[in-house]
């Protein structure tokens, strides 16, 4: 009896991590995350290209929320991603998306740069996603107007 009120007492200093942890075991969101929600990192990074360029942000928002497979939340890539909506205002209409390179590491990692053309301007976008399982999640998007600041070789 002894040893397990010790035992009590140990694992009551820990209850926000268990908390955590329950939740995490038994999260619908777990079951994504375990496979990867993206099938190809390309066709995603083209199709967040495509929202971006038709002003769809509340969409690639969601988009992006499940690309990371419950990895990150909506109030946080909303505030992410905020200077993005403004970007938008300023350059006017797409007038193409366009695919410019994919480097992958072997079938664990894969970086992805498109070009977003605007009546007044040009986007940049680089998509990072690793495999997790069967899949892949996305670890990293970024995006700009000057290509150097996304890595573009």
């Amino acid at each position: 009896m002894r040893q397990f009120i010790n035992y009590i007492r140990r694992v009551s200093n820990y209850p926000p991590v268990l908390f955590v942890a329950i939740i995490a075991a038994f999260c619908p969101c777990n079951a994504t995350a375990a496979n990867g929600p993206i099938a190809d990192p390309k066709k995603w990074c083209g199709d967040a290209a495509e929202m971006i360029a038709n002003g769809a942000i509340d969409k690639f928002f969601d988009a992006f929320v499940f690309a990371g497979g419950g990895l990150v939340d909506r109030p946080t890539v909303a505030q992410g991603f905020s200077s993005l909506q403004p970007f938008l205002a300023r350059v006017g209409g797409s007038r193409s998306q366009d695919f410019l390179q994919e480097t992958d590491y072997e079938n664990a990692f894969s970086r992805v740069w498109y070009l977003v053309q605007f009546d007044r301007g040009v986007l940049f976008l680089r998509c990072e996603a690793a495999r997790y399982g069967d899949a892949w999640i996305l670890t990293s998007f970024s995006y700009d107007s000057n290509s150097e600041k996304v890595g573009l070789p």
